[in-house]
């Protein structure tokens, strides 16, 4: 076959990967999720705001206490929680008093807490307050055409940063002998499928988009026996204007092979051990 055409074939695994990573985050744009307010775009159609804790500092009342990242605010004394503004204007009025503070978990449970503020040095400054960072999150969807839009950009987005993240990863590979805890095989996949799930139809829409970029980058890699190491050859070829022995390139495919399941292995053996522990 010609030499375009060959690329042609090659790379339409790859292409139908991006294609669905495109159509699944533009569908997640369009029926809505939860995303700081923040970070909405112009023509976002916004409802259901609540008070998220971002961060919580170690040592603090909030820690004492057993406040999370990720718990939702929804009462501090006898008020409801609406604007940021105000719960730290409550928390800074009189510090000397403890405080009643209902929040709500991810997994939907309800707990309520009596902390008592305090001076709190961060970043050479003084706050007084419990310890926590706040964000106001929002219920955020699109119309179809800027979900779309949307949705492409995030790919392009993360087609980056999974680049950046597998050059740190076979820089680590290669310079320490170990792989990272963040690479995770089937067994780990399993895990972080069930956790987000949990979550919510969309977020489970979105992890599978993030999936489906990671194959296709995974995939176009020059590694032997993937897309990307057919390409290769299919290049040299070209560049050398004659084919490359057949005898040759199976062994090099089958060697990148053997590498590929040695690698499964290994990141399997690492996702039951943290699993174990």
């Amino acid at each position: 076959k010609p030499f375009w055409r060959k690329l042609l074939i090659l790379f339409s695994g790859i292409g139908m990967n991006i294609a669905v990573a495109i159509v699944l985050f533009s569908f997640a744009f369009g029926i809505g999720f939860e995303t700081p307010r923040a970070a909405t775009e112009p023509g976002a159609m916004i409802s259901d705001s609540s008070i998220v804790i971002s961060q919580v500092l170690a040592d603090s009342p909030a820690a004492q206490a057993g406040i999370q990242p990720g718990d939702v605010l929804e009462r501090y004394g006898d008020s409801s929680a609406a604007r940021i503004e105000d719960v730290q204007a409550f928390l800074s009025k009189d510090p000397a008093s403890e405080v009643e503070v209902q929040l709500r978990r991810l997994s939907g449970e309800s707990y309520t807490i009596r902390v008592t503020p305090q001076e709190i040095q961060r970043d050479d400054q003084t706050f007084i307050g419990i310890g926590v960072g706040m964000e106001e999150v929002v219920e955020a969807r699109y119309p179809w055409y800027q979900s779309f839009w949307l949705g492409s950009r995030l790919t392009v987005v993360m087609i980056g940063q999974i680049f950046v993240s597998l050059g740190d990863l076979l820089k680590t590979i290669f310079t320490t002998g170990t792989v990272t805890q963040d690479l995770a095989g089937p067994v780990g996949i399993a895990v972080m499928t069930k956790r987000v799930a949990e979550l919510g139809f969309v977020y489970l829409i979105q992890f599978a988009a993030l999936l489906s970029v990671n194959l296709a980058i995974f995939n176009f890699l020059p590694i032997p026996a993937l897309d990307g190491g057919r390409m290769a050859f299919a290049v040299i070829e070209k560049i050398q204007g004659k084919p490359v022995s057949q005898r040759i390139e199976a062994a090099i495919h089958s060697a990148g092979f053997m590498m590929l399941l040695l690698l499964i292995l290994l990141v399997t053996w690492k996702d039951i051990a943290q699993l174990s522990s």
